[in-house]
């Protein structure tokens, strides 16, 4: 609602749209990686905490642990259902952190016990 004044106001008139300058499309860019930075170090935190002992298992727990962590997993498809969205849509939508968590959670671990390996 506050927003929807804001744009009847004028005050939205400036926003840009497609295609963004080279620097809105940096900026985005750099601020995306934040999130993968701070699961990177969260990785580095609890390792030596997860009740594994391959790169693969410790990194198929921290998936999971990414997965709870992560409403669009569980939370947003069951609430999509309850207000009309049809299921198989709403699966279909859910398929994706369902497939970038677990990856990432994998390749966090492969990545980071290969480094600790090497040196």
């Amino acid at each position: 609602m506050y927003a929807q004044a804001a744009s009847q106001a004028g005050r939205m008139s400036h926003v840009l749209t497609e295609p963004y300058p080279g620097w809105i499309v940096a900026v985005a860019f750099a601020t995306g990686l934040l999130p993968t930075f701070g699961k990177a170090l969260l990785y580095l935190l609890v390792r030596d905490r997860l009740p594994a002992g391959t790169a693969w298992q410790k990194g198929l727990i921290f998936s999971g642990l990414l997965l709870l962590m992560n409403s669009d997993a569980v939370r947003q498809p069951i609430m999509d259902v309850l207000v009309g969205v049809p299921g198989d849509v709403a699966l279909a939508q859910a398929l994706e952190p369902w497939l970038i968590q677990p990856s990432m959670g994998l390749l966090i671990a492969l990545v980071v016990e290969f480094r600790r390996f090497r040196t």
